[in-house]
């Protein structure tokens, strides 16, 4: 399985990011906002007939829980698995959207916005 999309969407429901892409598969995560909040992002890619990579997992970690893996994990045996992530963000509300590139209809690459604060609001 490879993930097809990551879509995020604000409290106030605008949309942001995705695309009507066809697929009928989503499956959609509901934070129990504003007390949950992103802490972390983690999964895996391989590469596809192309030999670029796709995302063929994810799993996203919160304050109160973790959500995932979506796709499928990495095989550590498959030749193609070329390799994990994990991006701890940490407590302190500093999500700001996601950003990534895709390959055919796939999610190649993903990263992570966030917020800037001063060292006095991270305490």
């Amino acid at each position: 399985m490879i993930v097809k999309e990551v879509k995020a969407e604000s409290p106030d429901e605008k949309k942001h990011g995705g695309a009507d892409n066809g697929f009928n598969d989503h499956l959609a995560i509901v934070f129990d906002y504003p007390s949950e909040f992103l802490t972390s992002i983690s999964g895996s890619s391989k590469k596809v007939g192309n030999g670029k990579p796709v995302l063929t997992s994810i799993k996203f970690g919160t304050n109160k829980d973790s959500y995932g893996p979506f796709g499928t994990p990495k095989i550590t045996t498959e030749p193609n698995n070329i390799a994990d992530f994990d991006f701890q963000i940490g407590n302190h509300r500093l999500f700001g959207g996601f950003h990534g590139t895709e390959n055919y209809r796939r999610v190649q690459s993903i990263g992570v916005y966030l917020k800037t604060q001063v060292n006095d609001q991270l305490q």
